[in-house]
């Protein structure tokens, strides 16, 4: 969790490769983890990496495939500039 809990420190400062660096040891440290599979998600397409990202929304779905990566997976989408499918995701997680 210490992993985790800095990358959001780093994140909340804006200082995005670290952010990202220590989600990604959270994630190595626990794969099977939704919420930190989750938060690599949303961060890395936050940073318009979505070709990056994608990997990591699949991943927290698998484990909660209703739960708040269908949001974060249609803002990678977005960015990816897969309109349908984003739609599909944000409609689902609103539902």
């Amino acid at each position: 969790m210490g992993y985790y809990n800095r990358g959001l420190v780093y994140s909340e400062l804006e200082d995005w490769e670290r952010s990202i660096a220590n989600l990604r040891s959270a994630q190595e440290r626990e794969p099977d983890n939704a919420a930190s599979n989750n938060t690599l998600c949303w961060q890395l397409g936050m940073q318009r990496r979505p070709d990056d990202a994608l990997h990591y929304c699949n991943r927290a779905l698998e484990d909660n495939p209703n739960g708040p990566a269908l949001d974060s997976r249609g803002l990678v989408y977005a960015v990816a500039g897969r309109t349908e499918e984003a739609i599909q995701d944000f409609r689902a997680f609103l539902a």
